[in-house]
Formats: structure tokens, sequence, C-alpha cells
């Protein structure tokens, strides 16, 4: 306690008053204003705490939406490139399939030599033994259709030859046996020209009349649809990294930020399919190739109803020649198609043959990053603290946030593990088969296959999903602006161990 004395003018003294020191106005004013003082700064950093960690998650997701969807434009590329792809195959198994049975323009031109010889020769035989026949008793009932060239190559050519041949040996029969007097051999050898050759006669002819009214079709598929879909894919090309680049813009300036991504004009991943031209050695040159496996398993497919509706016509062998013509003609115009376009299909960048899935990037994280990745910033200037400019700004780059995405095939990938003679089950690729691959031949093993009972299927299945940051964000600095360059280039690099693809 502290007593104070107060003294009067009389020289008395007045009654003692008792203060304590804690009553001292003064002093509890001042420590008042300090702890005022130090609260409102405190409220500032939780404000300024809270603004920027709200506005860090806000630009995290902006991020993260500008990757995805930068990324789901080049997914969708990838499944616009693979599906047509598929239509082409399909398309060309329709043309190998008609072009199998009479030939190029169905005028016969186009027969190989064997087959000219041959024609040329059994034509001057039957116009000497169809008279001969006639002569002695035969009612010769395919002369003199039988005695003209054949307007037609392929399957119609090589089965109406083999019916030449028989008929030339039913005359040369018919001949003998008048010379003998057997009369009832030559009833019996017009008959079997009548009812057993003939009728094989007539439905070659009849292939050969369907072909020649399909031909302008054909033609048009081969001038017109063809290159469509390849000029669609070129637009494809075109398209992806301007659509890709300006949403990645676009997301961001949905949420009031400002998006970038990296590389700054994404492409897919693609290239034209080198190939050999291998000339007369097609079949094994292009056996392989990808418009090979897109077409080939169609033709299995779709020419069962004709070797189901040709298989009663056994002294031709229309059903054995159709099915070797039609493998021969796989590669043929498939080589054509490549020679005389100059435009193969669309396949993976750094595509190997002789095989499908042993590619470098299979095997290499970063190639694999630098051909499906996409990385998306979303950038803004630092915003000003509460408590400017007592309080100054702490990142004065401006705030980056960053997401990795990417393009993937989520179709099974077993390289070399394809069950029997079917094709290899690869999902990163521009051909999209339905796993297992049962209903899609391989061209390897045409033996395995006569017809095929199950329609091939496709899954289109090319996905894209976000991913931990990888190395690859350390070679977005130069390929990004000064605002985001600024700010990526102070990042640590990514340590590998921290990898996870």
């Amino acid at each position: 306690m502290i007593r104070i004395i107060e003294v009067t003018n009389a020289g008395t003294s007045k009654s003692f008053r008792h203060i304590r020191c804690g009553a001292r106005r003064g002093a509890m004013a001042y420590v008042m204003l300090l702890s005022m003082f130090a609260f409102s700064v405190l409220g500032m950093f939780v404000m300024d705490i809270a603004r920027m960690t709200s506005r860090k998650l806000e630009m995290q997701q902006v991020a993260d939406s500008t990757a995805y969807s930068t990324s789901l434009v080049m997914t969708r590329g990838m499944n616009a490139v693979t599906v047509s792809n598929h239509h082409i195959g399909e398309v060309m198994a329709f043309v190998i399939l008609h072009k199998a049975i009479a030939g190029e323009n169905v005028d016969g031109r186009d027969k190989t030599r064997q087959q000219q010889a041959l024609d040329n020769q059994l034509s001057f035989a039957l116009m000497v033994l169809g008279p001969a026949a006639l002569a002695a008793g035969g009612r010769a009932s395919t002369f003199p259709d039988c005695a003209e060239d054949i307007r037609a190559a392929e399957t119609v050519c090589d089965g109406k030859l083999m019916l030449k041949m028989e008929i030339a040996s039913v005359y040369a029969a018919q001949i003998i046996a008048a010379a003998y007097g057997l009369q009832a051999v030559v009833a019996a050898l017009s008959d079997f020209e009548e009812y057993v050759i003939k009728p094989e006669w007539d439905a070659l002819d009849r292939m050969e009349r369907q072909a020649r009214a399909d031909l302008p079709r054909r033609k048009r598929l081969e001038r017109e649809f063809l290159v469509a879909i390849q000029e669609y894919q070129d637009e494809v090309l075109r398209d992806v990294p301007e659509v890709a680049s300006s949403t990645a813009g676009a997301v961001a300036g949905a949420s009031w930020g400002q998006g970038v991504c990296f590389p700054s004009r994404p492409e897919l991943p693609l290239v034209r399919e080198p190939f050999r031209d291998g000339g007369r050695n097609h079949q094994r040159t292009m056996a392989r190739t990808q418009i090979v496996r897109a077409a080939y398993p169609w033709v299995v497919f779709d020419r069962g109803p004709v070797l189901a509706n040709t298989s009663w016509m056994l002294l031709s062998q229309t059903t054995e020649w159709y099915r070797d013509w039609t493998d021969f003609d796989t590669t043929e115009r498939s080589q054509w198609f490549y020679r005389g376009k100059g435009r193969p299909m669309l396949v993976i960048r750094r595509h190997v043959l002789p095989e499908k899935g042993t590619e470098p990037w299979t095997k290499d994280a970063k190639l694999a990053d630098e051909q499906f990745s996409v990385i998306g910033f979303a950038y803004e200037p630092s915003p000003r603290p509460f408590g400017s400019p007592a309080l100054k700004r702490q990142n004065k780059g401006g705030l980056v946030a960053y997401a990795q995405a990417i393009t993937y095939g989520a179709n099974p990938q077993n390289p070399g593990k394809s069950t029997g003679p079917f094709q290899p089950e690869i999902g990163w690729d521009t051909l999209a088969w339905t796993a297992p691959v049962k209903s899609s031949g391989a061209y390897e093993f045409p033996a395995s296959f006569a017809a095929g009972r199950t329609c091939p299927r496709i899954h289109l299945n090319w996905q894209t999903k976000l991913v931990p940051v990888t190395g690859y964000l350390d070679r977005s600095v130069a390929d990004t602006p000064d605002e985001v360059s600024r700010v990526v280039g102070r990042i640590v690099p990514v340590a590998g161990a921290m990898r996870t693809h």
C-alpha cells in the first residue's frame, strides 16, 4: 500500500487514503492499446492465411480442371482417330471382297500371265471340240460361251478355267464315245454338263455381273469415302492443339483465373505409319501393318456368306479360290492404298514393326509423359494483404498452381500374349479391338480362318485421368508465360523416387 499525506494551508493533515497500484488508470490504457494492436495484427494474419488458403485451394481446382479438360480434348482426338481407322478398315474389307470376285475393273485385263495363257489354250481347244461334240450328238449346253475369253479375273476367272477344263474333257469323251457308237455315254455326259457343270458356270456368270454392277460403288468408296476419312483425320490433327490450348484458358477464365497448359499446343502423339513397299512380296511386308490389322477381321467375317453360298460349287472350287484371293487382296489392296494415296493410317508415334506393344515409351516413363501427358497451370497476381502496407506480399511473383493429366488406353495391354491365331491385345493403340481379341484374326494365320463366326467387336477406350506431377514439370519453363515460368523455375525439381508412373 502507498500512503499519501495531503497537507493543508493550516498545516494540518487530512486522513490517509489507500491507493492500489493496479488502480492507476493511465497504465491500464496503454496495455489495452497494445493488446488491441496485437490482436489486430494477429487477425490480419489469420484473415490473410484464410484468404490465401482458400484461394490456393480454388486455384488448385482450376489447375486440376485445366489439366483434365485439356487432356480430355486429346483423349477425344485419340478416340476420333481410332474409330476412323476402324472405318477405313471396314471399308477396305468391302473393297477387298469385291475385287476378289472378278478383279480390278471386271474386264479380265488384270488376269495373271498363267490365267491368260491357260484361257487362250482352253478357248482354242473348245472352239474345236464344241462343234465336234455337237456333231457327235452331244447337247453342248455351255457352248459357245465356254469358248469365249473370260472377261474377269481372280475368283471368277479361276473358277471358269476349272470348268473349261471339265467341259473340254466332256467334249473329248463324247467324241470318242460317239466313234464307238456309245450314244448312251454321250447322253450321260451331256446330262453331266447340263446339270452339274452349267449351274456352276451360270453362278459364276451371276457373280461376274453383280461385281460389274457394284464396281462404280466400290470405285466411289476408294476415290471419295476413304479420302474423306483421311481428310477428317487431318482436321482432327490440326484442330486438337488449338482446341486444347483454348480450353485451358476458357476453363480457368470460368473460375475468374488465368490458365495455360504445357505443352502450349498439345499435339496428338500420332504419325502416318511407316511401311516398306514390298512389290509382289506384299503378303510378307504388309501382313502386320495397321491397315491389314484393321481390315482382315472384317474380311474374314464378311466373306462367310459368300463361302457358305458357294460351298456346293465343287467342280470350280469357287470357295477355295475366293478364300485365297481375299487373303491375297488384303495385303495387295492395302499396299496399293498406302502407295497410291501416299497416306498410310495413323499410328502412335515411335511405332515399332514388326509388332506393336514393344515401343520405347512402354518402358520409359519420360517418353510416355512426353507423348501422352499434359500439365495445366492456373496463375494470378499475389493478392494485397489486409495489413498493407505494414504487411508485405509474400509471393511477389504471383500464385501458381499446377496439375498433370494423362491420356491413356484403358483396354488391356498384353503384347505377345494373344490366344491362338489372333491379334495381340494392345490397349495403347489406334485400333481398339475388344479383349479378349478372339474375334479379330491375325493375317499371319490365314489358314486358321475360312469364315469368321463372331463379328469383330470394337471398344473405344482412350480415357483421361489426373496423375501425380512428374519430372515432366521441369521442362515446362521454356514453354509457359513469364508469369508462370518465374514461379515454376524456383520449384525444386521432382526427385526420381517420387515419380509414380
